[in-house]
């Protein structure tokens, strides 16, 4: 079956259909109109709505920003955004970044409101200005807006200026486009409507005067930026703001005609008539259409549309595009729950026009994602098998499965066919068949010499040429034009005969549709039927365990019994289903009488996209045929025309794969019908790199689609070498992504250890410049060179592609094992650095070749190698990527004629040869007794299970190799380019076979080293013992059928066990801490941000938080003040005025909406100040007055001051009135600052505590302070919500311990006096330098052990150590700083093994707002360029 990507509910709805707008793309109608919503403060684009549009952005879709002043002239509303100065170019970009890489077009409206303003809105308090003096009359909200000035007739160039400025800089932020506003009452309304315009100059009076205005601003920007780029919006109806007109019709026809003098404008947007009473519902009039008719370019139409209104405004024809208001402001995803028709979210009036950066802004809901998951895998039930067993089956896992019925869904067919072939029809055949052998040998055999003979000779020929005829192969020559006529009418009746079989097949392949009749153990449970499991199995205790009742549970010992149960049904004596290990029931359905009848529940479903080339598609397609024959099932993605080319499908597997064409977008320059590498002409290679990089926007199209279907959501993708863009798409659906790696020796073979940098994937070190390795020609390191590290016109070498696609996937696969390349293969899956390295297996093709191009076979070819000698004929094949130049074709035939040897040579033309010049003068008459050419395909895989042939002469590609060694064939190895010299250097390591000598600088080769090699393999014989004996040897890894049963087995068990893995790894198991549930263990440690300007949290902050925020997940405040003293750094925040709650209440709010908790750390920094951040400039206060010893940052803080004794109550107090604070602000709890050396800890350690009073001197009088701390905070909020941070090694800021140990043992017992404390939060010593490398010292088991709560670990961790601790029980939770700073995914790049952003530690202490503070990419954001996973991380929380 052949599927296209597309979606049939968005096929079935007419706003869900593609559209082209210009030269713009859209994939459906749903438009984002322009919805003011005052949140950009100080007139400057904030980061909240970078989230904002990129909720709403879908690929193809098309989003109109909200109105933007031109000018301060033109706001009329608070907070609204403008595009007139370059701090607001500048904010723009980032948003409409965000928005592009969600691949949305985004254009921007640019609008001057003129009367609808105040003065308070206009520089220096001055008049609005407008076409008129009038003011508008108030309305029932009770809003005035100040009485306007008449611009003069010199002023209005201004303001036309003005537009124009603001397109430009509008294209410079990024913007795909502009909207000029021409609607609703705003200024170029207030010119054209006679209600507004009492002008008497040449801007008033006529309707061509009124409209001179709007012209003029539509003429200067499509003069700036070209009309292809600009949109209006009009209203003529509308009667908004005092703004109407007498003939509304006239208005909008005349402004329509202007439009049309631009070529190409983009688009006219119009707002329909206010909505009519009609049967007590409003109505839209559809009042648009004269205009709509007069247009001649994309028309939209907005103003009260729904879905069933906006399907038949577009199916009528009525407009090309709507556009959405409230609806879309309420539903992110407006489209989806479109094309689908799922409920909408109500919006919510009071929360338009506020200033909330989340409220009625970014927190409207998306629709939940539903489980569609029917499958019961290892994530459902999982048991130790290894613990219930006595033995174990090699490569298995745990999991187990349901074995269930199969149901035929036969809905009536979409196809209309020719009859297909009944018992009639096949006589009529046999007996036409018959006939046309016999007419033909009547006409031909008097005059043509292929027809006579001996009376076999002559039945069997006639009766070869009618058959061969039914295939179209026919070889014969016939002379008799009537035969000819016969032939003809012969063949008109088998391609009727094929496309009514084709057809039928086809359909009934389409028509039914298989599915499982049970899909879930839970339905099982529900339903009560009866439930099967194999006699002494631990099935049974485990069904249960999952509540089922012994009295439905059925045990059987055989597959025949398994069968007969599932037949009855579980009200007639059988079962509904059965219950067994994944094993067992594939061996069941191996079996072909269940197949058709029954199936596993939770069989994977994998999608495999080979590279586009035959030498990648045919064993790949082998691949999917072995994974689909274990009953699973396999969408093979490619183009159409090489799907159309590939063999079929094996029978056995033809219902369980599908081939999913994905048609090859156009590429300038590369000729039509160019869909794989044999098509590509000389030179135009890099072409063919970029329509493929192009694939990437439908093979995401196509696995959105499979996502959002039932039960065809992919388990994995696998995905070729160079498809460095697939793993980003299946990210993005969540779907697990392999990697198809290519030969492992060639990887090995190229690769230099010398210049591999730590933590390098050997695909940076392939893409390397560096010195040839020993034993690589020049000429092929040359190649190599070439290969890898060019990037031509596609703009990406073949190493980076690889080396993304490598950091990108979950895992990586190999059509290879290590018992065909142990060397290679082990040095390959060490240079993977931490990815795993699935074996595939050599994939060997059938060996009988038997359904590969069924009789298509050169009957002159094989007739010729019948009558040769055992073992006599080298079988000679290039392939057919990289034709050799004519003048290596020549001493390639000169060589196999001085050899003396009997060859067949399966020759490809070089490009641009005249066929007369591929071979030497002369050459086929003198080779005529032992030698044939072959020009065209031939059957290789028979060719080389042919008794004559006795050696390969091969270019040493690895489907060549496998194939030639499956028959045991010694070979000639004559590599051309790519992975086939490292191949061949792996066969001749092997003694297989002779390589043909080349010249080492430009791999040039002669007929004497052509000769020399063949002569090698075929003729001397001590040599050719050696060879054949380890040809065969070979021979017997290729052919082991339980090696490569194994392999495949391991690989769908490997596949189902990382997925279970990937999906339960220690830091995303869930976890109860107190009364709080936890989903995963990352937690976001405190940072110091330094973004809360006048030490108030701003709106940014809910940006940065909520980005970081997950449903269960835990995230820690930076350090917060406790007071006006406790401040050592610019613009942290504090906790401790009321401005301040207030200011944290909708930051908490935002990372609650996301479903996480929220922790509050109270700090004070003590002498970690300075006197500017002191009030009245007075000294920092400390435990002691000893400054702190300026350090390599120059940094000097101030001397401090030692607290007096009675001084201490009033800061403790401080740390009670903050933590009541945070409380009322909305956090789930604080966290206390100890650590780092701020003030707690300088009470704390010895270095910085010289005190002689009852807080200095013994350890329990150094840690009364914090203490007394801890109490009275314990005793405002309670233990529950308390924690506490301790860093009792690190010497931070001159804060060291004499006894670090003992200092944390004493803090954590005084933690454990309190009942139900929240957690204690340490941080790891210093990182210690282990073989050059930074490592974790993991010092602080003692406490975790002698502390009873929750215990959170920090300091330097990675995902590895992370889940090491975790799995080893030394920490609870794990708290990230950087790698959470730069990754605001990093939970789910955790859990998915995704790279890594790199933070910027030049960013970490700025004020910008954005820069490295929200600007970090998530996954499904990330460019190909900053792909890139650190070599080593370190963290200082």
């Amino acid at each position: 079956m052949v599927h296209a990507p597309a979606k049939e509910a968005a096929a079935a709805i007419p706003l869900l259909k593609p559209y082209k707008m210009g030269q713009q793309e859209l994939s459906h109608r749903v438009v984002l109109a322009p919805l003011t919503r005052c949140r950009s403060y100080g007139n400057v684009p904030q980061p909240h709505a970078a989230v904002y549009y990129s909720q709403r952005a879908t690929r193809g879709g098309l989003l109109i920003a909200e109105a933007t002043d031109i000018s301060p002239t033109a706001q009329g509303y608070p907070e609204t955004p403008g595009i007139y100065t370059q701090q607001q170019i500048e904010a723009w970009k980032p948003i409409v970044d965000a928005v592009h890489r969600k691949g949305s077009l985004f254009f921007l409206q640019i609008w001057h409101v003129g009367r609808v303003s105040t003065t308070d809105f206009q520089p220096n308090g001055q008049a609005p200005i407008s076409s008129t003096d009038k003011q508008i009359t108030p309305d029932d909200s009770g809003m005035v807006y100040s009485k306007p000035r008449r611009l003069r007739t010199d002023e209005i160039p201004q303001i036309v200026d003005d537009f124009r400025r603001a397109a430009r800089n509008a294209i410079e932020a990024g913007f795909d486009g502009v909207e000029i506003h021409g609607a609703h009452g705003y200024l170029l309304e207030q010119f054209m409507k006679d209600s507004a315009n009492d002008r008497t100059d040449e801007y008033g009076g006529s309707l061509e005067n009124r409209c001179r205005f709007a012209v003029e601003v539509i003429d200067a920007v499509v003069a700036e930026v070209g009309a292809h780029r600009v949109g209006i919006r009009l209203s003529p109806f509308v009667d908004f703001m005092d703004c109407f007109d007498s003939d509304p019709v006239a208005l909008g026809s005349y402004m329509v005609q202007q439009l049309n003098k631009h070529p190409g404008f983009l688009y006219c947007h119009m707002v329909e008539p206010r909505m009519a009473i009609v049967e007590g519902r409003r109505k839209i009039t559809h009042g648009l259409l004269p205009f709509r008719k007069q247009f001649n370019g994309t028309f939209i139409a907005a103003g009260g549309y729904d879905r069933e209104e906006g399907n038949k405004v577009v199916a009528d024809g009525y407009a090309d595009l709507v556009a959405y208001g409230r609806l879309f402001l309420a539903n992110p995803d407006l489209p989806r729950r479109f094309e689908i028709n799922a409920p909408l979210n109500k919006y919510d009036r009071s929360t338009f026009s506020t200033q909330d950066p989340v409220v009625g802004y970014t927190d409207y809901p998306f629709l939940e994602e539903i489980d569609e998951d029917a499958a019961v895998g290892d994530v459902t039930i999982t048991a130790d098998r290894e613990n219930l067993v006595e033995f174990t089956m090699p490569y298995t896992s745990s999991g187990v499965s349901l074995l269930v019925p199969e149901e035929n869904d036969s809905k009536p067919i979409q196809w209309i066919f020719v009859k297909p072939l009944t018992r009639d029809l096949w006589l009529a055949t046999i007996g036409f068949f018959f006939y046309t052998g016999f007419v033909v040998w009547m006409i031909e055999q008097p005059r043509n010499p292929e027809y006579q003979g001996s009376s076999v000779r002559q039945l069997s020929t006639a009766s070869y040429f009618a058959f061969s005829t039914l295939t179209f192969s026919h070889g014969q020559i016939i002379k008799s034009p009537l035969s000819k006529i016969v032939v003809v009418i012969w063949c008109f009746v088998v391609l009727i005969l094929v496309q009514s079989y084709t057809a039928s097949l086809s359909s009934m392949l389409t028509a039914k549709k298989l599915r499982p009749s049970v899909k879930s153990l839970d339905q099982l449970l529900l339903t009560g039927d009866y439930v099967g499991y194999q006699n002494g199995s631990f099935v049974g205790s485990l069904l249960k365990k999952r509540g089922f009742m012994p009295s439905r549970l059925r045990s059987y010992g055989t597959q025949k019994e398994y069968a007969e149960a599932l037949r009855k049904g579980s009200m007639n004596g059988g079962v509904s289903a059965i219950v067994d290990e994944i094993p067992y029931l594939t061996s069941f359905l191996s079996n072909p009488q269940y197949q058709k009848e029954f199936q596993m529940v939770n069989r994977l479903h994998l999608v495999i996209f080979p590279w586009l080339a035959f030498g990648h598609l045919l064993p790949y397609l082998e691949l999917a045929e072995r994974v689909a024959s274990r009953g699973h099932r396999v969408s093979f993605v490619s183009t159409p025309r090489n799907l159309a080319r590939l063999p079929p499908v094996s029978p056995a597997a033809a219902t369980r794969v599908d081939l999913v064409a994905l048609p090859l977008p156009r590429v300038q320059g590369l000729p039509d019908g160019t869909e794989c590498t044999n098509d590509v002409p000389s030179g135009k290679f890099e072409l063919l790199w970029k329509a493929f990089d192009a694939l990437a926007a439908p093979f995401a199209e196509f696995l959105g689609a499979a996502c959002d279907a039932a039960g065809e959501r992919p388990d994995w993708i696998i995905a070729d070498t160079f498809h460095h863009w697939a793993p980003l798409v299946a990210l993005q659906h969540k779907v697990p992504c392999a990697m198809l790696l290519p030969s492992a020796s060639m990887m090995a073979g190229w690769a230099t250890r010398s210049s591999e940098p730590a933590g390098a994937s050997i695909f940076h070190v392939l893409g390397a410049v560096e010195e040839r390795r020993e034993g690589v020609p020049r000429y092929e390191w040359g190649q190599k060179a070439s290969f890898f590290i060019d990037h031509g016109a596609s703009g990406m070498s073949v190493a980076k592609r690889c080396s993304l696609a490598m950091e990108r996937c979950t895992l990586a696969a190999m059509r290879s094992c290590p018992e065909w390349e142990p060397d290679a293969f082990q040095q390959v899956a060490a240079g993977l650095k931490n990815k795993p390295l699935i074996p595939l297996g050599l994939v060997p093709p059938s060996p009988d070749g038997g359904r590969r191009r069924a009789g298509m076979t050169d009957n002159s070819t094989m007739r010729w190698l019948d009558v040769q000698p055992a073992k006599s004929v080298v079988y000679v094949a290039l392939g057919s990527e990289v034709p050799l130049p004519l003048e290596q074709v020549h001493e390639l035939a000169l060589g196999l004629e001085l050899a003396g040897t009997r060859f067949l040579w399966a020759l490809r033309k070089p490009h641009g040869v005249d066929l007369s010049d591929v071979l030497p003068p002369g050459y086929q008459e003198r080779t005529k007794s032992h030698g044939h050419v072959a020009m065209g395909w031939v059957p290789q895989i028979t060719i080389l299970a042919h008794a004559a042939v006795g050696a390969f002469l091969t270019h040493c590609g690895r489907n060549s190799l496998v194939e030639g060694l499956l028959f045991g064939n010694p070979l000639v190895m004559l590599p051309i380019f790519g992975d086939q010299g490292p191949n061949a250097r792996l066969m001749e390591s092997n003694k297989v076979g002779s390589q043909v000598r080349r010249d080492d600088m430009d791999g040039s080769f002669d007929r004497h080293g052509v000769a020399a090699a063949v002569r090698a393999v075929m003729v001397e014989e001590e040599t050719r013992r050696v060879f054949v004996a380890n040809a065969i040897r070979l021979q017997e890894i290729v052919v082991d059928k339980e090696l490569h049963g194994r392999i495949k087995l391991g690989v769908v068990n490997m596949v189902q066990a990382q997925a279970a893995t990937e999906a339960a790894i220690p830091l995303m198991a869930p976890y109860k801490m107190g009364r709080f549930e936890l989903f995963h263990r990352v937690v976001l440690a405190p940072l110091t941000r330094c973004r809360s300007y006048g030490h108030v949290p701003q709106p940014h902050a809910a940006v940065y938080y909520s980005q970081r925020a997950t449903n269960g997940g835990l995230l820690i405040s930076e350090a917060t003040g406790v007071s006006a003293t406790g401040e050592g750094y610019p613009e942290i925040p504090g906790v401790w005025t009321r401005q301040q709650v207030e200011a944290w209440k909708p930051i908490v709010d935002a990372v609650h909406h996301k479903g996480a908790l929220f922790i509050c750390q109270l700090a004070h920094v003590g002498r970690a100040s300075t006197n500017d951040f002191q009030p009245n400039g007075q000294a920092p206060i400390s435990s002691t007055d000893k400054q702190i010893t300026p350090d390599d940052s120059h940094m000097v803080y101030s001397k401090p001051r030692r607290l007096r004794t009675d001084e201490i109550p009033q800061i403790v107090d401080d740390f009670r009135v903050a933590a009541r604070n945070a409380i009322e602000a909305g956090f789930d709890g604080v966290e206390i600052h100890g650590a780092h050396g701020y003030l707690i800890d300088q009470f704390m350690k010895d270095s910085a505590n010289d005190r002689t009073d009852q807080y200095g001197g013994s350890l329990e009088n150094r840690c009364r302070f914090a203490v007394e701390v801890i109490d009275a905070v314990v005793a405002e909020v309670g233990a529950d919500r308390v924690g506490v941070r301790l860093s009792p090694y690190i010497d931070f800021m001159d804060c060291f311990d004499s006894d670090p140990e003992a200092l944390g043992s004493y803090m954590v017992q005084r933690l454990n006096k309190y009942p139900g404390l929240l957690y204690c939060h340490m941080v790891e010593p210093r990182m210690a330098i282990v073989e050059g490398r930074r490592k974790i010292t993991h010092g602080l088991l003692p406490f975790r052990k002698q502390f009873n709560g929750t215990f959170i670990a920090s300091g330097g961790y990675d995902r590895e150590e992370g889940n090491k601790v975790v799995d080893d029980g030394y920490a609870d939770l794990v708290a990230y700083g950087r790698l959470f700073l730069g990754n605001p995914d990093l939970p789910r790049r955790f859990e998915l093994n995704a790279p890594l952003n790199k933070y910027d530690r030049s960013t970490f202490y700025t004020h910008n707002s954005v820069v490295g503070y929200t600007d970090y990419p998530f996954l499904e954001e990330k460019k190909e360029d900053s792909a890139t996973r650190p070599h080593s991380h370190t963290n200082q929380s």
